[in-house]
């Protein structure tokens, strides 16, 4: 009896708190609701501008046995081909797409699919090895607006939507936060943005948007892969060890200003063309770097730059780090006059240099 009491009572409560909380549950529905519609707003503004980038690299022919040989004497040999397959971003209506140099390495045909479902034959402007990004030219054009945001307002904790495709799989989405901006080792040229996000093949390429629906990144990087050992049953019912990947939780992508302005070197030029200075360096106790070499017949030997010189500012901005140095120096054209500050011997100098063109 005291125990059918009890259930009674619990019952009881149960339904009073359900009764309260309703309006919470509704308000809480409400919200996520919400959330999911602008989330598809985002997509539905950035999809247009994603494509799936297929490079196709011709190897070789298919080696024949003797039977085949024979088989295929006198007709053409079977091609043996390599594809890459990845994403794109259309940066104007002029049928220019970035991606990434890896996905169209070695390309002999290259082919891209717009959201709509259109397939048309692209070709390769010119890649800029030290960014990692390529530039393509859709061959009909594709003439829609793609809506470019302003990446400079990224910083740490700003929520983004990534688009890209994977393998017949597009759109493929995600939803991460931003860690912040990074200096990657093998691009110490530019800054990426840290993206905690989890990626799958072929993402490469693929567009960063914020919560405008504004895309302001291209993804350009993801850490290494991870291998995970599992057990497999086998056609024969015994279990084999097999070697899995889990998927990337973890991106870089380039800012658009900063993606926009190398496709734009490479549309007019064919290239990024890059200053050069011309001098070793290494950390100093002061602020500012010491030049350790200076390269013969330089930019920096022509200004009068030397040995144990300490670089305090490159035109007027400080620099403390080789990143530092890299970054003024290369985001500046060749031939752009320059004053470099040193400290020579406890005295300043103002050189004035004007920069060469890096290789």
């Amino acid at each position: 009896m005291r125990f059918r009491k009890l259930r009674i009572q619990l019952i009881i409560g149960v339904g009073i708190a359900l009764f309260y909380s309703t309006p919470h549950l509704f308000a809480a529905q409400n919200i996520l609701q919400s959330m999911e519609q602008q989330f598809q707003t985002i997509v539905n503004s950035v999809k247009p501008a994603v494509v799936e980038v297929t490079a196709t690299h011709v190897v070789g022919k298919v080696r024949l046995g003797p039977v085949l040989k024979e088989a295929f004497s006198g007709k053409s040999v079977p091609i043996q081909h390599h594809q890459n397959i990845g994403s794109g971003v259309l940066i104007d209506s002029d049928g220019h797409i970035v991606t990434t140099e890896a996905v169209v390495r070695n390309a002999d045909k290259i082919e891209v699919k717009f959201a709509c479902g259109q397939r048309q034959s692209a070709v390769l402007v010119g890649i800029d090895r030290y960014s990692d990004i390529a530039v393509l030219r859709a061959e009909d054009g594709y003439p829609t607006e793609t809506i470019l945001g302003d990446s400079d307002q990224i910083s740490p904790g700003s929520w983004v939507v990534t688009v890209g495709c994977s393998y017949g799989a597009c759109p493929t989405l995600s939803f991460g936060i931003v860690n912040g901006l990074e200096i990657l080792s093998d691009n110490p040229h530019y800054e990426a943005i840290q993206i905690n996000a989890p990626m799958k093949p072929g993402n490469s390429g693929g567009a960063v948007a914020n919560t405008s629906g504004e895309i302001v990144g291209v993804i350009t990087a993801t850490l290494d892969r991870v291998p995970l050992s599992s057990k497999v049953r086998s056609s024969r019912g015994d279990f084999q060890h097999s070697r899995i990947f889990s998927v990337q939780d973890i991106c870089f992508a380039l800012p658009i200003k900063t993606v926009q302005t190398i496709a734009k070197d490479i549309i007019n030029h064919g290239e990024v063309r890059r200053g050069w200075l011309g001098v070793w360096v290494d950390h100093h106790d002061a602020p500012g770097l010491q030049v350790t070499d200076v390269t013969e017949k330089s930019p920096a030997e022509s200004a009068g730059i030397m040995q144990r010189d300490i670089i305090v500012d490159f035109n007027g901005t400080p620099v403390n780090t080789y990143t530092d140095l890299m970054k003024l120096v290369t985001s500046a054209a060749p031939n752009t006059p320059v004053k470099v500050n040193v400290l020579r011997a406890g005295e300043h100098l103002a050189l004035d240099v004007v920069l060469g063109a890096r290789d």
